[in-house]
């Protein structure tokens, strides 16, 4: 009996680490997208390798061997990652074709890239259990993203984007992004609420459908409305694991 119940505990004790371990990479890998990528194509259970959006949008995401993303081409943005150098090539719409620096923390998290010319800075700031609650971009336009959470799944991004007119007067928009998950809570809607600064409203400006999800949990194929200007958009969402 004693035998039985110490195999137990052993058991126990290893798929314990095994899901903390799980849930570590997932929030690793989560962050990941934030910084480089979209929040709507983060993996929902299995690495992806590459993925490619077709449609209305063209883009292409390839990943290493742990799912982190190593190239994001999203026109007109280029963006290649070296992981082991700790550097990021940006290249966007021939305007900027920089170097980054990676920097990191004692807990090996990402808090900061920037140029050395600091064209471009970015710092990302975590919670208590390592999830990117906030990352801020310091040249112009400014840009402050802030992430909320429900578990390990995102609910809201408010973007506040600051462009700076003259000494005197600065312009402010917000973005307020909301995640919504079917009851597999795989990614099922997003919609989009503009704060315009200059007339004081808040105007739903975007919804998004995400449907037709495979065997990862991964959604297939999305359908964007844009209200206010009449105007929706399809896309397919090809898959390599």
């Amino acid at each position: 009996m004693m035998k039985r119940m110490l195999i137990l505990c052993c058991f126990l004790s290893v798929l314990s680490a095994c899901n903390k371990t799980e849930q570590s990479n997932k929030i690793e890998l989560t962050n990941n997208y934030l910084l480089f990528s979209s929040a709507d194509y983060i993996p929902h259970s299995n690495i992806i390798k590459q993925q490619k959006i077709i449609g209305s949008e063209h883009q292409r995401y390839q990943s290493d061997s742990n799912g982190m993303l190593t190239s994001v081409e999203l026109i007109p943005v280029k963006i290649d990652n070296n992981y082991e150098l700790n550097k990021s090539h940006f290249l966007i719409d021939n305007k900027y074709n920089l170097d980054l620096t990676m920097e990191f923390d004692e807990k090996k998290r990402l808090v900061k890239m920037e140029d050395v010319d600091k064209k471009i800075s970015w710092i990302a700031t975590y919670d208590d259990q390592n999830r990117i609650i906030k990352i801020e971009r310091f040249t112009t336009p400014i840009t402050i993203n802030q992430i909320f959470y429900d578990n390990d799944k995102i609910t809201k991004i408010i973007t506040q984007t600051t462009l700076e007119m003259d000494d005197s007067f600065s312009y402010n928009l917000i973005e307020e992004k909301y995640f919504s998950y079917n009851e597999n809570k795989q990614l099922s809607k997003t919609t989009i609420k503009i704060h315009d600064q200059l007339d004081s409203k808040s105007v739903l400006t975007k919804k998004c459908s995400f449907y037709d999800h495979n065997e990862n949990g991964d959604w297939t194929k999305s359908y964007c409305l844009k209200l206010g200007e009449n105007y929706t958009y399809f896309n397919l969402r090809e898959i390599t694991y």
